[in-house]
């Protein structure tokens, strides 16, 4: 069971793909509606506000409940991914608004809280290995205690999202005044994606109107350029964040550049390490393996937040009929 270690490590594009195979036709909330179909009201069947159902067996759950094994796997793919991009975005911030003095204060404010960004994604792997040992025969004890600590911690960085915020106000008022670069400009219409996914996983459609309205200040063309100029590791989060934004009908600057894309060009421009190269084919065979052939037609926006707010409690989310 080698290659299926780390589960929802998520330095794989492949793995979000799988994911969105499965889930492109249930998307939740926004959603253009010349694009869906009736899928959409399936996400009424649960409460934007979490019951919860304890879970005694975290182990028989995940081994013989097809539907708790999938939301929990993707309720990770989720949580994995938006901590990566969370991180990945502050390392950029850093590199393209470093000596701009507007960015001072949000820097720092960002720079406060890294190494907390980073223990949340250690813990979300951790927990992630967990799982997929599980699934893979394995005993881990620690695996309801971990999951537990791996969702708290993921709830307890999103209390960080203010920060995007911060990057995007204080970028817009900057542009006013000065020809900005573009991989700024790039850096904070990521961090409108983020927050434009946060808005959708919480169901805030005041704050995604507000964050559409603001939209990209790069054209779709030069999107995709910039991108080139970051590290590989960089561009697959990005990438990774782009792909689940599609797979959950969340709109994205980087929408058309992921669907364009493939296993093939991320190992031709991307994949330089082999370390990301190892992970990468680990990764894609274990979130296949875990989800293929089961149906997630509850896994929506609204469901997903669900299950990431009922982990935090050692629970699961109760179906509102």
């Amino acid at each position: 069971m080698k290659n299926k270690k780390g589960l929802i490590a998520l330095s794989s594009i492949v793995g979000v793909c799988a994911l969105g195979l499965i889930l492109s036709t249930l998307v939740d909330w926004p959603v253009d509606n010349n694009k869906t179909s009736g899928d959409i009201g399936k996400s009424t069947r649960f409460s934007r506000k979490t019951a919860v159902e304890p879970v005694s067996n975290m182990e028989e759950l995940l081994l013989n409940d097809a539907e708790y094994k999938n939301g929990m796997v993707c309720a990770y793919v989720v949580m994995q991914t938006r901590a990566q991009q969370f991180s990945s975005l502050v390392d950029l911030s850093n590199e393209v608004a470093g000596d701009i003095p507007a960015y001072e204060n949000v820097l720092d404010e960002m720079n406060k809280v890294y190494v907390t960004v980073n223990n949340v994604c250690a813990s979300l792997e951790r927990a992630g290995e967990n799982i997929n040992a599980t699934l893979s025969g394995e005993k881990r004890p620690e695996l309801a205690q971990n999951s537990m600590n791996a969702s708290l911690a993921y709830i307890a960085l999103q209390k960080q999202n203010k920060l995007a915020t911060e990057f995007i106000d204080v970028t817009d008022k900057y542009v006013q005044s000065t020809q900005a670069d573009d991989r700024l400009l790039f850096v904070r219409d990521q961090w409108v994606d983020y927050q434009l996914m946060t808005a959708a996983l919480g169901g805030d459609q005041k704050s995604a109107a507000a964050l559409e309205k603001k939209g990209a200040l790069l054209e779709a063309e030069k999107s995709a350029a910039t991108l080139g100029a970051f590290e590989a590791s960089q561009q697959l989060s990005l990438i990774n964040s782009a792909n689940l934004a599609n797979t959950l009908g969340v709109e994205s600057s980087l929408s058309a550049v992921a669907s364009s894309l493939n296993a093939s060009f991320i190992l031709d421009n991307a994949l330089s390490s082999p370390e990301i190269m190892n992970s990468f084919s680990a990764v894609s065979e274990s979130l296949n393996a875990a989800v293929a052939g089961d149906a997630l037609q509850a896994n929506t926006c609204s469901y997903l937040n669900s299950m990431i707010d009922a982990a935090s409690l050692g629970g699961r989310p109760i179906i509102v009929p």
